[in-house]
């Protein structure tokens, strides 16, 4: 079966790739502020602080509105995210461990010893938590 013309014939030439922001090609401080030099010379946007202003400003509006939905949806999904959302911005989100603790050496401990200690809480004879 014949190809049709011209299909396949010619490849397009691909661009060379390069490493254009390696630090191989590039100066040294090439990115780096100049000494005086400011990022952000006028700082935070006066509409920032406008809208955060408004925001406090109808904070008890909002409040009242959110209350009022929770205690009127028929949806119990809604009315417990929103129940979520007032504790969480009244008392802050609950602190969200960020690394694990090594409490103990548990590589040497058999698995019989390891099934107690988590039903137990007990420490096996022989075994310490350091």
């Amino acid at each position: 079966m014949a190809r049709p013309k011209g299909a396949g014939d010619k490849v397009p030439a691909s661009k060379p790739r390069g490493k254009p922001f390696s630090s191989e090609n590039q100066p040294e401080n090439a990115h780096r502020f100049q000494p005086g030099n400011c990022a952000n010379p006028g700082g935070r946007p006066r509409s920032v602080a406008e809208f955060k202003r408004l925001c406090r400003e109808h904070a008890s509006e909002a409040m009242e509105g959110l209350l009022a939905d929770m205690r009127q949806t028929e949806d119990p999904g809604l009315a417990q995210r929103a129940r979520i959302y007032i504790i969480e911005q009244g008392m802050g989100k609950p602190i969200q461990p960020t690394e694990a603790v090594n409490t103990g050496d548990f590589d040497h401990w058999s698995v019989d010893e390891l099934a107690a200690f988590v039903r137990t809480g007990a420490v096996p004879e022989g075994r310490s938590l350091n």
